[in-house]
């Protein structure tokens, strides 16, 4: 099993604006992870007490960036994983699994193996082991928050103080080409989990599988995402699938002016 000391999740992202989640995200969890030997860590800007599933709370109204350090700082672990906010858990975690993952990136001194096929990042067959495909730096979306195992000091040493995730992702993805890290993609598992939200909005899969689950939203607290939005939406994603190198540095050029 995986052990405390090794390894963590971090439920990343988590501003008390979105605390109706907090409540999503317990449920899921407990019913799909009620046996983790992983330490669950809420990161968010302001904290109310209420029947979560977190083992630690990092209470700090700062940047995305500072809030992930401060969240691996307090765990005091070599690896962690993030989980953003508007991500449900859809089946039961093979701890077993994780503990392989724990173990390859440990023997290859990987930075980071995505625990899930996303297809929009160059990559290349991982010469040392079939289970992964190596991703390129520099390529699209190389760098994700996607669910997936981190190397502790990687985070701490590349999180830029005010970083966004959006410019992790979408930026530092391209400026990382020269760095000497290994990033990998799993084909042997699969994290089971789904985007709910989108935009602070319900997505109709996220609200198809809490009703399945006997899971009651509060559409007070955040309502259902139009057809029109969410089609578009989905339109939106199948351009990045299509052309991610593109699509990437037209938003660096948009919105960073790099």
């Amino acid at each position: 099993p995986l052990r405390r000391q090794r390894q963590m999740c971090i439920r990343d992202r988590f501003y008390s604006k979105n605390k109706d989640m907090w409540a999503a995200f317990s449920f899921f969890y407990r019913r799909y992870y009620s046996k983790s030997t992983c330490k669950l860590i809420l990161a968010t800007d302001k904290y109310e007490e209420g029947n979560y599933a977190f083992d630690d709370v990092v209470e700090l109204d700062s940047s995305w960036a500072e809030m992930i350090k401060a969240s691996i700082e307090r765990a005091g672990t070599g690896y962690v994983m993030l989980f953003m906010d508007d991500y449900l858990l859809t089946d039961y975690i093979d701890e077993d699994k994780l503990s392989e993952a724990l173990a390859d990136m440990e023997c290859y001194k990987a930075q980071n193996i995505r625990l899930l096929e996303t297809n929009v990042s160059k990559m290349e067959p991982f010469a040392l082991n079939s289970k992964y495909m190596r991703l390129i730096p520099g390529s699209s979306y190389c760098l994700s928050t996607q669910a997936g195992i981190w190397d502790s000091s990687f985070l701490l040493r590349y999180l830029k103080d005010g970083m966004t995730a959006w410019e992790f992702e979408r930026l530092y993805s391209m400026k990382c080409k020269d760095e000497p890290i290994l990033l990998l993609e799993s084909r042997a598992y699969r994290f089971p989990y789904m985007e709910a939200v989108r935009k602070g909005e319900w997505l109709n899969q996220g609200v198809k599988h809490c009703k399945k689950n006997g899971y009651w939203i509060d559409f007070s607290a955040r309502r259902r995402m139009s057809i029109v939005k969410e089609v578009t939406a989905k339109t939106k994603g199948l351009l990045i699938k299509l052309f991610p190198e593109l699509v990437q540095v037209v938003q660096n050029k948009l919105l960073y002016k790099s």
